[in-house]
């Protein structure tokens, strides 16, 4: 069984290497940047994100990052999964739901004027695409993008 709870400092050592092993799967890539690092740290008192982990024995199998902020043009806040990784050992145990869950549940408490809740999504990954319709988040894009060199 496992157990979720919020990411404390001592757990970004361990993320950062689950996130490594992930993305080397996916594209060959070697080591975490200090970008990166600083990038989840962020995620650790900061009051407009949250980081969550999951625990099998103590042991860390995933994890969920989420963040929210205003936008002038809109009304409320908007809050975004930004990122969900599960070792492959432990996906399809629930974790991600539960991640998702636990996280729907903080954002809803904490945050008056939520409006919405957003995961972005490779338009190609129907599995990932899935996880979330079953969960039901809608299908919803129009977006532009500059890739800068």
């Amino acid at each position: 069984m496992f157990a979720i709870r919020q990411m404390t400092d001592a757990d970004l050592d361990i993320m950062l290497a689950l996130r490594k092993d992930w993305l080397s799967e996916e594209s060959e890539t070697c080591g975490s940047t200090e970008t990166e690092r600083r990038w989840f740290s962020a995620y650790c008192g900061n009051d407009r994100a949250c980081a969550f982990v999951a625990t099998v024995n103590s042991l860390c199998v995933g994890y969920c990052l989420v963040s929210w902020h205003r936008r002038p043009t809109m009304t409320g806040t908007l809050a975004e999964i930004d990122e969900i990784h599960v070792a492959p050992a432990w996906s399809r145990h629930g974790i991600g739901p539960q991640f998702v869950a636990r996280a729907r549940k903080m954002l809803v408490s904490k945050i008056e004027d939520l409006t919405a809740i957003r995961a972005r999504v490779d338009r190609q990954d129907q599995e990932t695409r899935a996880f979330w319709r079953a969960l039901g988040f809608e299908h919803f894009t129009l977006e532009y993008t500059d890739y800068l060199d």
